[in-house]
């Protein structure tokens, strides 16, 4: 069963659509973080 669950996540992480969401999330959060640099920088 536990060999199961390691290869059923394995599979999801693989995914192309896995991928581009943690992606996606990552830019924004670099984004927001340059943002908040930014911001903190011209105040």
């Amino acid at each position: 069963m536990k060999h199961m669950d390691k290869t059923l996540a394995y599979s999801v992480t693989q995914s192309p659509f896995f991928a581009f969401l943690e992606t996606y999330i990552f830019s924004i959060k670099a984004l927001r973080f340059k943002n908040a640099l930014m911001g903190n920088r011209f105040l």
